[in-house]
Parts: structure tokens; C-alpha cells; sequence
């Protein structure tokens, strides 16, 4: 029968198959020379007669040729680096994802702000504007939105400043919060509540107001848009909110403008028509 795989027979007769050494091998079926091929280094052998060699492995490498052992593949690559299977030197370890440095080399994380998403010696990359990232980032998506900025639909996937009258505290792309209302905001990109500023006393303006014009003089005070608004005087009235005059009281019975006056013709303009003169009646003797 013709020798297998792993071995091998020179002279002619009935003497036995020789087989490969350690170290080495041979897919030849009927070799008649001494054909054995050494292991690469990467690889090793530990039995005789063998059709292949065994990889080193992942993370791993050896420099060895015809190695017979797999202490042979003891070198390992440095912190955050690998190599593939059967690797023969230092420099085939490259860097992970999140680090970045030589192949064969210490590797660094990525500093916050960037990231890089392929194993390898390329440089971590930044993120996109108005973003920011952890340390030794891996992907794009660790990328997000800084505080003040966040992701509006309509514009995209980009981070964009929060609007005038809004702000955001977080990172993130959670939606920027408006002000209160009563208060107004003229910065865009605002990162703290403290961006919203009161308005003036005797005033009031809508949620996410932009300008201090937006505050206008409540009832009972009078003045222009974004204040001052002082109180009508005595004797006078403002029902609604804005910039209308405050109006002189009705007289009272002895034809004078009294506050009393100015609280009834008030209350009853406030009061449902059905009802003016039940519950005014109770309201006058309280």
C-alpha cells in the first residue's frame, strides 16, 4: 500500500512508512523522498507523521520555525492589541477598536470626543460638531449631543443649538427644554435654567419667550412691552394684559371714584351675567 499523508519510504522492499517528524508535515500519499515541509513560524507540530500544522492563537504569535510545541505561541500582544491565528511576529498585533497606536506598539484609548471603529493602526476620528464621546470610544453612535445642542429632526442627524428660549443640561438628544413662563431666554445653545430670566414685576410672558418684549403688563399694572409695569393708581383699573391704559373706576353712589367702586365694577365684569347679582351681594358684606 502507498504511504499516507505524514509519511514517506525511500528504498524498495517491505520495510514501513517513514513518518514526518515533529514540527513538520506532508500531504503527499506515496511520497517516496523525504518530502516533510518544517512548520512556519505561527504554527507547531507536537506529533510525528502529521498532515498539517496547528495555528497559534488569536492574540498571540511565534518567531519559531519547526516548532514542536504550542509554548512556542507563548507571546502574547500587548494591552488592547491582537493579532489573528497563526500570526509569526510582533508587529501583526494592531490596535482594537477604541485604541489607537502602532501595530507591535502600546496602544492608547481614543481621548473623549473621538472614537475609531476598526481594529487596526488607524487614528481615532472626531465626532461630529456639537458632540462628544468617552474615553476609548468605539463607534460613531458613542458620539452625542453636547449640552445646549441636540438633534433636531427636520435638520438632519447633526447636533444643532438649542433655540433662544430653551436650554439643555445634559448630553444626550433629549429635547431642549423651554423657560417657564414668566420668564425669557435671548441665548441660543443655553446649558443652564439660569439662561431664563425673570420679567419685570407686574409682568408675565408665554413659556420659551425670546425677548424681554415678550413679558407684558399683567391686569392691574400698566406699561410697554418688557416693562416697567407699575400698578394702576388708585382709582383706576386695567382688566386685561398688555399695553391698554388703566381706566378710570365708575363713581359711587356720592359720585366719587372710590377702590370700593373700582372692586365692584371689576368683580362684576368678571362675573357670569346669571349669577352677578347672587354672588356679588356675598362678596360685598365679606
Amino acid at each position: 500500500a502507498e504511504c499516507t499523508a505524514g509519511k514517506y519510504k525511500i528504498a524498495t522492499g517491505d520495510a514501513a512508512c517513514m513518518n514526518c517528524l515533529e514540527g513538520q508535515y506532508s500531504t503527499a500519499i506515496g511520497a517516496t523522498a523525504d518530502i516533510c515541509t518544517e512548520c512556519v513560524a505561527g504554527k507547531y507540530n507536537s506529533e510525528a507523521g502529521a498532515v498539517t500544522c496547528a495555528d497559534c492563537g488569536i492574540g498571540t504569535y511565534s518567531v519559531t520555525v519547526s516548532a514542536v510545541a504550542a509554548s512556542t505561541c507563548a507571546n502574547t500582544c500587548p494591552a488592547q492589541s491582537t493579532s489573528p491565528a497563526a500570526s509569526d511576529q510582533l508587529a501583526d498585533c494592531s490596535c482594537n477598536q477604541g485604541y489607537e497606536g502602532l501595530n507591535g506598539s502600546e496602544c492608547s484609548p481614543c481621548p473623549s470626543g473621538t472614537f475609531k471603529s476598526a481594529q487596526g493602526s488607524s487614528s481615532c476620528v472626531a465626532c461630529p460638531s456639537n458632540s462628544d464621546s468617552p474615553g476609548a470610544s468605539d463607534d460613531i453612535t458613542d458620539c452625542t449631543c453636547q449640552p445646549g445642542y441636540t438633534i433636531f429632526p427636520d435638520l438632519g442627524a447633526a447636533c444643532s443649538a438649542c433655540l433662544t428660549g430653551t436650554y439643555k443640561t445634559d448630553a444626550g438628544s433629549t429635547d431642549c427644554l423651554s423657560c417657564l413662563s414668566s420668564k425669557y431666554s435671548t441665548i441660543q445653545a443655553a446649558t443652564t435654567v439660569a439662561t431664563c430670566l425673570a420679567c419685570p414685576s407686574g409682568s408675565m410672558s408665554p413659556q420659551g419667550s425670546v425677548l424681554k418684549i415678550a413679558c407684558v403688563c399683567e391686569p392691574g399694572f400698566v406699561g410697554s412691552h418688557g416693562g416697567p409695569c407699575p400698578k394702576c393708581v388708585s382709582g383706576k383699573y386695567k382688566q386685561a394684559a398688555g399695553e391698554a391704559l388703566c381706566l378710570d373706576c365708575p363713581l359711587d353712589g356720592d359720585g366719587k371714584k372710590t377702590d370700593f367702586a373700582a372692586r365692584e365694577h371689576v368683580v362684576r365684569s368678571l362675573l357670569p351675567p346669571v349669577r352677578r347679582g347672587v354672588l356679588w351681594a356675598r362678596w360685598r358684606h365679606v
